[in-house]
């Protein structure tokens, strides 16, 4: 089992419908586990209209998995179990993914607090500010 997921890493989670349960999402993990044990992590999705979350997009190629044009979908943000997280890659349902870059990191990171789109339990978790940036990052 792996020991730990760190921030800037990514896994695939499974999203699929019933019809294809093997669809997989990108997701980046947002922080490091905190004392409790949680993370936030966030997903990637292709852009398929002009009506998603124009806050952070992600180009082609900005990580191996990227191949269309993407966006950070924050509206889906979630926390969630270090534990849990490694055991489902434990488990080979969750897989392990290429960190991605730290520049594209660091618009993702600067867009969650200033996203409308993200969950007040996940803003209230990273202490946005007042200038919305997540104040447990640094």
């Amino acid at each position: 089992m792996p020991s730990s997921l760190l921030k800037r890493g990514s896994i695939f989670i499974p999203s699929g419908p019933g019809i294809d349960p093997g669809r997989m999402h990108l997701y980046i993990v947002f922080t490091n586990a905190c004392d409790s044990g949680k993370q936030v992590i966030v997903p990637l999705c292709s852009i398929i209209n002009d009506l998603h979350d124009k806050t952070c997009p992600v180009a082609k190629g900005e990580h191996p998995f990227v191949k269309r044009p993407s966006y950070v979908l924050y509206r889906k943000s979630r926390i969630e179990l270090e534990a849990d997280l490694l055991c489902g890659i434990d488990d080979g349902v969750l897989k392990k993914r290429e960190d991605i870059n730290a520049q594209t990191f660091l618009r993702v990171r600067n867009g969650l607090c200033k996203s409308l789109q993200t969950p007040r339990k996940v803003k209230l978790y990273l202490d946005c500010d007042a200038a919305n940036t997540p104040s447990k990052l640094g």
